[in-house]
């Protein structure tokens, strides 16, 4: 490149100057060279067509002071400000707006994407089965990332003592991995009275091993000993809240204590 500016150059090549061969190297350095100087501009390098409007060979170091002080990787970028996509005023080093793909098993730092489904109501007595209005449909992204599920509602189970409910958390129908995740009411008296007690409660737990796509979380109630064991099992009461949320997670491994 050249080391003289353009305002030089002028003044060597106005008219009745007769410029020496330094001066004309000076010219040449001043140009662009596809090759020698890795920068492809207008699609065009060589004999090669429909390329990138600018493309650039090697890396690239984006910056007023880290351009002459910083080394970005064979093929790769720096940046020393921020990143907008989509945006013409980024709020963090990369703002990104509008649907975004990454690759997620070459990222090392933590993940965290959250679903709700959520509501006021309706109760519902089923006894033995599906929670039918207690539903979560979402997408997990990443095949190796973790979900975290919570499940809060009011539960009641009424019977002559003992008189007993479990709360099960499926995905997909099935049982999460490598624990069930479940609540249990449990009535136990020697009074011979039907206990009626709604309250509040919560099921949490962690799932492995879920596959990236399209997934389903559904509560079913039942007994604990075998599906249709004793008690009158009673979900949700009169308009109350409840609330089924997913967060998908990446969990680093314990540190070695080595």
């Amino acid at each position: 490149m050249s080391t003289i500016s353009r305002e030089q150059l002028k003044q060597n090549f106005a008219n009745g100057q007769r410029p020496r061969g330094s001066e004309y190297a000076e010219l040449f350095d001043a140009f662009l060279h596809h090759t020698e100087d890795g920068l492809i501009i207008n699609g065009v390098n060589g004999d090669n067509q429909n390329l990138s409007t600018l493309g650039v060979v090697g890396n690239l170091t984006v910056g007023g002071s880290w351009a002459a002080t910083h080394a970005a990787p064979n093929q790769g970028l720096l940046v020393e400000g921020s990143v907008g996509l989509g945006t013409e005023a980024p709020q963090g080093a990369l703002d990104v707006k509008g649907h975004t793909y990454l690759e997620y098993a070459h990222i090392q730092h933590s993940l965290r994407t959250v679903w709700v489904a959520t509501g006021n109501g309706p109760y519902d007595e089923t006894d033995n089965g599906r929670i039918l209005t207690r539903t979560l449909a979402f997408h997990k992204y990443a095949p190796e990332s973790v979900l975290l599920i919570t499940y809060t509602d009011n539960f009641r189970v009424r019977g002559n003592p003992p008189a007993v409910g479990r709360w099960r958390i499926l995905i997909d129908q099935q049982e999460a991995q490598p624990s069930p995740i479940f609540l249990d009411w449990h009535i136990h008296s020697g009074s011979t009275n039907q206990a009626n007690h709604h309250l509040p409660g919560i099921a949490k737990g962690l799932a492995y091993s879920i596959p990236s796509g399209p997934h389903e979380i559904s509560v079913w109630v039942g007994g604990i000993d075998h599906p249709t064991g004793g008690g009158d099992r009673y979900t949700g009461w009169l308009e109350t809240t409840w609330m089924i949320e997913v967060e998908e997670v990446m969990i680093h491994p314990a540190p070695d204590p080595a």
